[in-house]
């Protein structure tokens, strides 16, 4: 689990799989920078990786391409008896919230499909 998070090849399994030219890069070390970007889709998201605990939880900033605001979004991998319950907190603006529930429903969604 913790490579599907921290490796760009790990993201390109289950992030966007609907666009299949998206480009990921992930350096997973405080200061690294990591993005996914697709033409097809128009549109790429980046940050830096602001710190990591292998292989519980990692903590980064998210900008979309063309736009000033910078979110903060926290991952935590929490083994299970079952697997792994993965905990998303994105911090945003109060607009900005109902988008992006569906949107790691969504991706989270992709990662459980593609890890089973």
């Amino acid at each position: 689990m913790w490579a599907a998070w921290t490796t760009a090849a790990g993201l390109a399994n289950w992030w966007w799989p609907q666009w299949p030219d998206t480009a990921y890069t992930m350096e997973a070390k405080p200061g690294g920078r990591w993005s996914a970007r697709s033409e097809q889709a128009g549109t790429g998201v980046e940050g830096e990786v602001l710190w990591l605990d292998e292989p519980h939880s990692l903590e980064l900033t998210w900008r979309w391409d063309g736009e000033d605001v910078e979110d903060l979004v926290r991952v935590t991998l929490t083994e299970t008896g079952n697997g792994t319950t993965v905990t998303v907190h994105h911090r945003t603006s109060k607009g900005a919230i109902a988008n992006y529930r569906l949107g790691w429903q969504f991706v989270l969604g992709n990662l459980a499909t593609a890890l089973h």
